[in-house]
C-alpha cells in the first residue's frame, strides 16, 4: 500500500486525467483521514472537480446551470420573454440547490454509520434506503469493522465472505472503473465535453466515526498510515477516571451523541426524547439499541444514568450472552446477571428475559454507593460491571463481546467509551468475593451416614463425586458427614446436577436439617431454581414471574457457598467457584435454635425419582474475625483455659461475668474478651447468645485498636450475618462500619486502593435501606484532612474521588440536607485546589475572606535581601536591611517558605536574623560603627523618625538599644506607659552590659518583674545615665509610688471568669433547686431551626465573680448578684432593639472589669457598641460605637473584648467601607471617657454578612493573640500585627455543622498558641513568637475545646470526646459518647461531661460521668432528674463558695435557670465504670 508521502507525490506530479482506478482508490481510503493530502488536493481544483465523480452520485453543479440560464438569456427574442426565462432560471435554480441540500448529507459523510435510531416520517422498525454510492462505502465500512475486530482476536479475515465484500459486486452490479473523466461509462450521467468544466469550491470529507480514536492501531488495516491520532489508555489509576461528572465529560447528553454511538435493532424501536434540565441535556431511552463501535479487550462503556424504570444491558459473542439486568423497584435493588442464548445475530431478547443459568448479583452494591455512574468492560475472560475503582458484579464470559445492547426506560446524562488498562480485580482484600488457594475436597473421602429413617441410596463416584437418589413416597432421602469446624461455618460445595425436590443442607449433630439449599421447578420456566428454605418445607415447585424478580435458575457444576452462624445464614453462589456474589433473598435467621454441626443431601418425598451430586467441598472457618484476635492470647486460652463453660441456657450476662472473673492478672481486658468472643463463637452454642455476642462483637470492633483495615474485614465478615431488614439497625450498621473506615483516613493523599469503598462495594448487607450512610463519615474525614493538610493535587484528587460517588446524576434530585452539605464542601475543594484555566470559579460566598494590604517596597527588599542571603553575601544582606525604613500603615510581607504566613517588616528582619548567625554576625561586627554614627546624630538632632529607622535598620547592635532606651524615655516623659515597657524591654533583650541597669531601672519605675538580684538603690548609685543624673533614691521611690497609684496600678482587676474547681467527686445522684431565673431578651432569628442542636442561650452567657457579686452578662443585658443571697443587686439593658441572637456564632461577651468599671458589649440592632458601666450600681458611664461623640464613623461593631493598659482600652472594631468590604481596626480609648485616642487600620474581608466575623482573643506576655474565620494573628498594645496566618476557611453556608460549633480564644501552652478557628474543623499548633505552625490535627465533627490539662488538648466531638497531646498533636485517646449536654469540669485529676439518657421505662435524665482525663476511661457515673421536655440542656458548671452551680433551661426556648447542684450519696466507688 502507497504511503502518504507517495500519495502526495502523485498529486503534485499528476493532472486528474492521469490517476489510474487504483490511485484514485487509495486517495478515496486515505483523504478522510489524512490533513496533508487534504491540503495538497486544495491546491488543485480541477483534481477535486475530477474526484467529485467518485464521491457522489448526483451529476448536480451549480455553474453549468448558471451558464445555461446565460445562453437562454442571450437567445431571448423580447424583453418580457427574457424577463419570463430568467425568473424561470432562478427558480430552476432554486430547485435544484434544494434538492443537492437533500441529497448532500449522505454527499458529505458516506462513511459515517450514524443514522438515527428514529427519522422523521419513517417507520421506525424500518431503516432508510442509503443511496447506491453512501451504500458501496457503508459496506466498505462495515468490512473494516469486521477486519478490525478479526485482525483484535487474532482471526483470519476473509475477503471472500459477504461481510468483507461490497454487496452490489456480489449481485452483479460492478462500480465501473474510473479511467478518463470525458469518456462514457455505462449507468453513468456523462458530461457535455462542450461545456467547460468549472472546478468544485470545496471537497467533503468524509468524517471518521467518533470512536476511531479509541481505535489501537495495531488493528487498523494499514498501520503505518493510522486513521486518526490513537488515544492511549485511560489507567483506572488515574484520579481524573474517578470524578466528578462534569471532570468526566459526562454532564450533558444530547440525543445526536446518543445517535452516533447507537444504532437500531432490526425488528425492535427505540424513542428518543432529549430534555434540557437548566443547562443540562439528558436523554430519555425507550427501547433497544446497539453499540455501534467495535469492542476490544480492553474496551470500556460507560454510563451516566437515572430515572431507570427497567434496563437490561445484553453482551452478545456469537450466538452466547450474559443479561445484566437491573432491578429498580424490588428490595433491595440489585444487579442481576444471567446467561442467554440466541439463534442468529439480528435475533433479539426479551428484556425480561429469565436467562438460562442464574451467574450473580452485586448485592445492591449500585444503590449503596449513590448510583450514578456505571462501567461496562471485559478483561480476562470476565465482564464486570465497575463504579469507580470497585468492580460490583463480576461473572464469566469467555470470548470478547461482539455486541453490546441497551434495552429498556432510562434516562442518560452521558456516556462514553473509551479504552482501559489496570482494571480492579473484584474484592481484591479477598474478604467475601473470592475463595483463597484452598484444596477442594472430594465429597467421596468423607464418612457419609443415613439419618434415621432415610430411604435413598448414596453413591460414590469414580470422579470422586458422591450423588443421592431417592423415590421414596413416605420418607426423604438423608445423608450426612461432620463438619470440621463448629459455630461459625463456611461451606461452599459444587452441585453437578440436581432434580427438582433435592437439596443441601447443614444440620444439628444428629443429621437433620436446619438450613437447605432446596431445588424447586418453577412452572412459568420451566426449569429449576435455587432456594435458601427451612428445612420443613416439602413441596419441590414454585411459581415465579421472570418479569418482576430474578429467578436464580440451576446451571451445571455450579457452586453455592453458605456463611453463617446459628444466628443467621447468608447464600452466595459462584459460576467458576472464585468470584461470588449474594443470591437475591438469600439471608435467613428463622433457624432451629439447633446449633449447626453436620452438612448433608437430601431428596424430598414424592412420586418421581430424585436425583442430586455434589462434586466438590470446601470448609473454612472464619479467618476474617480471627485476625482481630491476639493469636499467643487464644492459643493459651484454647490450650490452658479457663474457658466458659457453655451451656445451652446460657445468657449473655452470666458469659461476661464468666470472662471478667477468669481474665488472667495483667492481662488486657480487651484482648481477653476478643480471645473469648471468638472462641465462644467457634463453639456450638444457642442462637439467642449468638445474637447478641456477635452485636457486641461488632461494637467492640469499632472501639479496638487493631488496624482499621483488619477491623474492616471482620466487619465484612460479621455484616452478613445481621438482620438488617430493619431500617434503623441497618442504619446503625452502616454507622459502625462508617466509622472504622474513618480510621483508615490518617493522610490527605487518598490511597492507591480504596480498601473501604472496596471492603463496602462487597459486603452484602441484606436490607431494604438505602445505606447512603456507610461512607459519609469517611467521606467527610477524607474532605477535612485533604483541606487542611494536602498539597493542590492531593486535594484535587480527593475531590474528584468523592465527587465520582457523590455527583449525583439526577440533575433534579434533592438529597438528604446533610449529604448536600458534603457535595457542596466537595465542590468547593476541587475549586480551591484547581489551577488550570477551565477550573471551578470559587463563588462569591466561597471565597476566602481576608484582603491583605501587602508592602511593595517591602516585598521587593525582601526578595533582594534573600538572594544576597542565598549566595551567602551576608555584608550586602546587612546594606539592605540598613537601607529600609519603617511605616504605619500595617502592610505585611509573605513568608516566602510559608505561603499562609505575613509578618510586618520589624517581624521579618527579626525571623531572618535568628535564621542566619552569619547575618546577625555581620551585622554586629561589620554595620555596629556605622549604626553607632547615625544613633548619635540622631539623637543630637532629636530626629524621632531616624531613631525608629535605627531600631529596624540596626537590629541587634548597641545603636538599637540606645534607639529603644531613648524611645522608652520619651514615652515615658508623655506618659504612655505601655510603650515605654516595650521600648525597655527590646533594649534589654540586646546583650549590652552598659545599658543594662538604666533598662532595669526604669522596668523597676513601671512595675516590670525583675531578678530577685536586682537592687534598684545600688543600680541607682552606681548609674551613669544622663537622664537619671542627680535623681535621689528617695525621690525615685516617690515617682515609683504615684506610677504605682496612678498608672500601672490603680485599676486592680479583681474579676475572676467562674469554673467548676476542683471536680467534684463521684456520686450516685444530684438534686437541683432553681436559685435565679434568668430571661435575657430574644433577639431576631432565635428561632431558626439550624441553631437548635446545642445550647443557644447559656453559649452566650458570661459569668465573673468579683469579691461581693457575680456578674451574668447576656450580650444585651447585665445582671449583678449578691454574692451571699444570688439576689439580684442591679441590672442594665440596653437602650436599643437586641440584635440577631445568631450573630457572632454564639459567642460570650465576656465583661472587663477595671477599677470600678465594667466594660461590656452589648448586641444591638445596628451592631455592638461598647459600655463602661458602674461596678457597684449598672449606671452607664459611656457608650462607644466608633469615633467620637457627633462623628460619621459612629457606625463600628465592636468585636473583641477590651484590653485594660494604664487607663486605656483598646478594642478589635469593624467599620463598612466598601458595599462587600469591611475594614478590621484596632482602636484604642480612653478609658475614663470613652474617647477614641488611636485608629490603626489592621486588614479587610470581604463577602461576610454583618454578625459572622466572630473573633476570640487572648492576652498573654504583652500581647494579643487573636483568632478569627479563616485567620489567626498576633498583635501588640498599638495594633501592629507582628505575624497573620491565613487558614483553610470552610464558609458556614458549606458545612452546617459550623452552627453548633463552640469557639474557645487562643489558648497559651509553653512556647505555642492553640486555636480551632472559625470554618476549620481541627486544632492548629503554632508558635507563639513566630507564627509557624507545629502541628495541625483535622478532626471532622469537632464541637470545641473543653480544656488544656497535664499537656492534653481535651475537646468534644459530635459523638465523643478527644485528648491530644499539646507538644506533638497525636491523639492520646477517645471516647465515644453520644447525647452529650453543654455542662462539663475538668481538672488534674477529673472530667466531668453530662449526656441525655433514658430509663428503661422511658423517662429522661441527665447522666453525669466521671473520666480520667489522662486516660478517656470512666470512672463513675451519677444521674440527674429534669423536667421531662424535650432538648432540655444543663450549660456551663461553675463553683461559687463551696456551692455548685450550673444554667439550665430548654433548648429552643431564651429563659435559663440558675440552680444550685447538690451531690448525694458520695462514693468513689459507688457506681461501676461502664460505657
Amino acid at each position: 500500500m502507497a504511503s502518504d508521502q507517495e500519495l502526495l507525490q502523485l498529486v503534485q506530479e499528476k493532472t486528474a486525467e492521469e490517476f489510474t482506478a487504483a490511485e484514485i482508490a487509495l486517495l478515496r481510503q486515505r483523504l478522510p483521514f489524512s490533513p496533508e493530502l487534504q491540503q495538497a488536493l486544495s491546491a488543485n481544483l480541477s483534481l477535486q472537480e475530477a474526484l467529485s465523480t467518485h464521491y457522489a452520485s448526483i451529476d448536480l453543479s451549480v455553474e453549468k446551470i448558471l451558464l445555461r440560464a446565460a445562453d437562454k438569456r442571450q437567445n431571448a427574442a423580447s424583453q418580457n420573454v427574457r424577463q419570463l426565462k430568467l425568473l424561470v432560471g432562478f427558480l430552476a435554480i432554486a430547485m435544484l440547490v434544494g434538492a443537492g441540500a437533500l441529497f448532500w448529507p449522505k454527499i458529505r459523510n458516506p462513511l459515517a454509520n450514524n443514522a438515527p435510531l428514529v427519522e422523521e416520517g419513517q417507520r421506525g422498525d424500518r431503516p432508510a434506503e442509503p443511496a447506491a454510492q453512501t451504500q458501496a462505502t457503508n459496506n466498505a465500512a462495515n468490512a473494516s469493522d469486521a477486519q478490525l475486530l478479526a485482525q483484535n482476536r487474532g482471526e483470519k479475515f476473509d475477503t471472500t465472505s459477504p461481510q468483507g465484500v461490497d454487496q452490489k459486486v456480489e449481485a452483479g452490479q460492478s462500480e465501473p472503473a474510473m479511467t478518463n473523466p470525458n469518456q462514457p461509462v455505462e449507468g453513468l450521467k456523462t458530461t457535455d465535453p462542450t461545456v467547460p468544466v468549472v472546478p468544485a469550491a470545496e471537497v467533503v470529507v468524509a468524517a471518521p466515526p467518533p470512536w476511531s480514536e479509541w481505535l489501537p492501531n495495531s488493528s487498523l488495516p494499514d498501520p503505518e498510515h493510522p486513521a486518526a491520532i490513537e488515544r492511549q489508555p485511560v489507567s483506572y489509576r488515574e484520579s481524573v477516571f474517578a470524578a466528578d461528572l462534569a471532570t468526566m465529560q459526562l454532564d450533558s447528553l444530547q440525543q445526536g451523541r446518543f445517535n452516533d454511538w447507537f444504532g437500531p435493532v432490526a425488528g425492535r424501536r427505540a424513542e428518543l426524547h432529549e430534555h434540557n434540565h437548566q443547562k443540562t441535556r439528558t436523554v430519555q431511552v425507550n427501547g433497544l439499541a446497539r453499540l455501534k463501535a467495535p469492542w476490544f479487550t480492553n474496551s470500556c462503556l460507560r454510563l451516566a444514568m437515572f430515572d431507570v424504570n427497567e434496563l437490561s444491558i445484553n453482551v452478545w459473542s456469537g450466538k452466547q450472552g450474559i443479561q445484566l439486568r437491573y432491578f429498580p423497584h424490588r428490595q433491595p435493588a440489585m444487579w442481576v446477571a444471567t446467561n442467554v442464548k440466541r439463534s442468529g445475530p439480528d435475533e433479539t431478547i426479551d428484556r425480561k428475559a429469565a436467562g438460562e443459568q442464574f451467574l450473580g448479583t452485586d448485592g445492591s452494591a449500585w444503590s449503596r454507593l449513590g448510583q450514578g455512574t456505571i462501567d461496562l468492560t471485559w478483561h480476562e475472560g470476565k465482564l464486570c460491571l465497575i463504579k469507580q475503582r470497585a468492580v460490583l458484579l463480576e461473572v464469566p464470559f469467555e470470548n470478547c463481546p461482539e455486541q453490546i445492547e441497551l434495552d429498556g426506560q432510562f434516562r442518560l446524562r452521558g456516556l462514553d467509551y473509551l479504552r482501559v488498562t489496570d482494571v480492579p480485580r473484584r474484592d481484591p482484600l479477598g474478604v467475601l468475593a473470592t475463595l483463597p488457594d484452598m484444596e477442594a475436597v472430594q465429597p467421596k473421602t468423607l464418612e457419609w451416614e443415613p439419618t434415621k429413617d432415610s430411604r435413598g441410596e448414596l453413591q460414590q463416584l469414580e470422579s470422586g463425586a458422591v450423588a443421592l437418589k431417592g423415590n421414596s413416597r413416605e420418607q426423604p432421602a438423608e445423608h450426612f458427614t461432620k463438619l470440621p469446624h463448629q459455630g461459625f461455618f463456611d461451606v461452599s460445595v459444587q452441585l453437578n446436577s440436581a432434580t427438582r425436590g433435592t437439596g443441601v443442607y447443614l444440620g444439628n449433630s444428629a443429621g437433620k436439617p436446619v438450613v437447605t439449599i432446596q431445588v424447586h421447578h418453577n412452572r412459568r420456566t420451566g426449569q429449576n431454581v435455587v432456594q435458601l428454605g427451612h428445612p420443613h418445607h416439602g413441596h419441590d415447585e414454585v411459581d415465579y414471574d421472570p418479569q418482576h424478580q430474578p429467578l436464580l435458575h440451576l446451571g451445571e457444576k455450579q457452586w453455592w457457598r453458605l456463611i453463617g452462624h446459628s444466628a443467621g445464614v447468608m447464600l452466595f453462589t459462584s459460576a467458576d467457584g472464585r468470584t461470588w456474589s449474594p443470591v437475591p433473598d438469600g439471608y435467613t435467621q428463622d433457624l432451629p435454635l439447633e446449633p449447626v454441626a453436620t452438612i448433608g443431601l437430601q431428596c424430598l418425598r414424592g412420586e418421581a425419582a430424585r436425583a442430586i451430586e455434589i462434586g466438590q467441598l470446601i470448609i473454612r472457618p472464619a479467618i476474617h474475625i480471627e485476625s482481630i484476635v491476639d493469636r499467643s492470647l487464644l492459643a493459651k486460652l484454647v490450650n490452658e483455659g479457663p474457658r466458659p463453660e457453655l451451656t445451652p441456657s446460657l445468657s449473655e450476662a452470666k458469659w461476661s461475668e464468666q470472662v471478667e472473673t477468669h481474665c488472667p492478672v495483667g492481662t488486657n481486658p480487651e484482648e481477653w474478651w476478643f480471645a473469648n468472643a471468638y472462641w465462644t463463637l467457634t463453639q456450638p452454642i444457642s442462637r439467642e447468645l449468638s445474637r447478641k455476642l456477635q452485636s457486641r462483637l461488632i461494637n467492640q470492633v469499632v472501639m479496638g485498636q487493631r488496624p482499621a483495615v483488619e477491623r474492616l474485614k471482620a466487619m465484612a465478615w460479621l455484616l452478613p450475618l445481621q438482620h438488617a431488614w430493619d431500617e434503623w439497625r441497618a442504619r446503625e450498621l452502616a454507622g459502625q462500619f462508617g466509622q472504622i473506615a474513618a480510621d483508615t483516613v490518617d493522610q490527605p493523599a487518598w490511597p492507591d486502593v480504596d480498601e473501604s469503598l472496596i471492603l463496602w462495594a462487597n459486603t452484602p448487607l441484606w436490607t431494604h435501606t438505602t445505606l447512603w450512610n456507610g461512607l459519609v463519615r469517611r467521606d467527610s474525614k477524607a474532605l477535612n484532612t485533604a483541606a487542611l493538610l494536602g498539597s493542590a493535587s492531593e486535594q484535587q484528587k480527593t475531590s474528584h474521588e468523592l465527587l465520582a460517588r457523590w455527583d449525583l446524576t439526577h440533575p433534579d434530585q434533592n438529597p438528604p440536607y446533610q449529604y448536600e452539605m458534603m457535595v457542596k464542601r466537595m465542590r468547593w475543594l476541587q475549586a480551591l485546589s484547581s489551577t488550570s484555566g477551565d477550573a471551578p470559579v470559587l463563588s462569591r460566598s466561597w471565597r476566602h475572606p481576608l484582603l491583605l494590604q501587602l508592602s511593595k517596597e517591602g516585598y521587593n527588599a525582601s526578595a533582594e535581601l534573600q538572594a544576597a542571603l542565598d549566595g551567602e553575601a551576608f555584608l550586602d544582606g546587612c546594606r539592605v536591611i540598613a537601607s529600609l525604613v519603617s511605616t504605619d500603615q500595617g502592610e505585611l510581607l509573605p513568608v516566602a517558605t510559608d505561603p499562609d504566613l505575613f509578618v510586618s517588616l520589624p517581624s521579618a528582619i527579626d525571623r531572618v536574623m535568628k535564621q542566619y548567625p552569619s547575618l546577625l554576625a555581620a551585622m554586629r561586627d561589620q554595620m555596629g560603627t556605622t549604626g553607632d554614627v547615625r544613633i548619635r546624630q540622631a539623637m543630637a538632632d532629636g530626629n524621632i523618625t531616624a531613631i525608629r529607622n535605627i531600631t529596624l535598620q540596626f537590629p541587634q547592635t548597641m545603636a538599637a538599644a540606645q534607639a529603644h532606651l531613648w524611645l522608652g524615655d520619651r514615652a515615658l516623659s508623655a506618659g504612655q506607659w505601655q510603650d515605654a515597657i516595650e521600648h525597655f524591654s527590646k533594649a534589654g533583650t540586646i546583650p549590652d552590659s552598659t545599658l543594662e541597669d538604666a533598662i532595669q531601672l526604669r522596668q523597676w519605675l513601671l512595675g516590670a518583674k525583675l531578678p530577685d538580684r536586682f537592687d534598684p538603690e545600688k543600680t541607682l548609685l552606681r548609674l551613669r545615665d544622663d537622664a537619671l543624673q542627680g535623681t535621689s533614691w528617695a525621690g525615685l521611690v516617690q515617682t515609683r509610688e504615684f506610677l504605682k497609684e496612678n498608672v500601672w496600678g490603680e485599676a486592680g482587676i479583681t474579676a475572676r471568669k467562674v469554673a467548676l474547681k476542683p471536680v467534684p467527686a463521684v456520686a450516685n445522684s444530684w438534686e437541683s433547686r432553681v436559685v435565679f431565673p434568668f430571661d435575657p431578651p430574644a433577639g431576631k432569628d432565635a428561632d431558626r431551626s439550624e441553631y437548635r442542636q446545642g445550647d443557644l442561650w447559656t453559649r452566650q452567657l458570661a459569668c465573673l465573680e468579683t469579691d461581693h457579686q457575680l456578674i451574668l452578662h447576656h450580650r444585651s443585658r447585665t445582671v449583678a448578684l449578691d454574692r451571699a443571697s444570688l439576689n439580684r443587686k442591679w441590672q442594665s439593658d440596653a437602650n436599643e432593639e437586641p440584635g440577631s441572637a445568631i450573630a457572632f456564632a454564639h459567642l460570650p461577651f465576656t465583661p472587663v472589669q477595671a477599677g470600678s468599671h465594667l466594660y461590656v458589649r452589648r448586641l444591638v440592632k445596628e451592631g455592638v457598641e461598647l459600655a463602661a458601666l458602674d461596678l457597684e450600681s449598672g449606671e452607664v458611664r459611656w457608650t462607644y460605637r466608633g469615633g467620637n461623640e457627633g462623628s460619621e464613623e459612629r457606625k463600628v461593631s465592636v468585636l473583641s473584648d477590651g484590653w485594660y493598659l494604664f487607663s486605656r482600652l483598646g478594642v478589635i472594631v469593624e467599620r463598612p467601607v466598601e458595599s462587600d468590604a469591611v475594614a478590621i481596626e484596632w482602636h484604642v480609648l480612653d478609658a475614663r471617657s470613652g474617647k477614641l485616642l488611636e485608629s490603626v487600620p489592621l486588614i479587610r474581608i470581604r463577602d461576610v454578612l454583618p454578625g459572622q466575623f466572630s473573633i476570640t482573643s487572648t492576652i498573654s506576655d504583652q500581647k494579643l493573640w487573636i483568632t478569627a474565620p479563616g485567620l489567626s494573628a498576633c498583635l501588640t498594645h498599638r495594633g501592629e500585627i507582628l505575624w497573620l496566618r491565613r487558614h483553610v476557611w470552610v464558609p458556614r453556608s458549606l458545612d452546617a455543622r459550623e452552627f453548633n460549633k463552640i469557639l474557645s480564644p487562643p489558648a497559651r501552652v509553653g512556647d505555642l498558641v492553640i486555636v480551632e478557628p472559625p470554618g476549620v474543623s481541627g486544632v492548629i499548633a503554632m508558635h507563639a513568637e513566630s507564627g509557624a505552625v507545629q502541628w495541625t490535627l483535622p478532626i471532622d465533627g469537632l464541637i470545641g475545646r473543653l480544656g488544656i490539662v497535664n499537656s492534653l488538648w481535651i475537646g468534644r466531638l459530635m459523638d465523643g470526646l478527644i485528648a491530644i497531646d499539646s507538644a506533638t498533636g497525636k491523639i492520646v485517646w477517645q471516647t465515644p459518647m453520644n447525647e452529650l449536654v453543654d455542662a462539663f469540669a475538668l481538672d488534674e485529676e477529673q472530667l466531668l461531661v453530662a449526656r441525655r439518657s433514658r430509663t428503661s421505662k422511658g423517662k429522661k435524665n441527665l447522666e453525669i460521668v466521671w473520666l480520667d482525663p489522662r486516660s478517656g476511661t470512666i470512672r463513675g457515673q451519677g444521674t440527674m432528674e429534669i423536667p421531662q421536655q424535650d432538648e432540655y440542656q444543663l450549660g456551663q458548671l461553675f463553683s461559687l463558695d463551696q456551692r455548685i452551680l450550673g444554667w439550665a433551661g430548654v433548648s429552643n426556648k431564651r429563659q435559663r435557670e440558675l440552680i444550685e447542684i447538690t451531690p448525694q450519696n458520695h462514693s468513689p466507688d459507688s457506681t461501676k465504670a461502664s460505657d
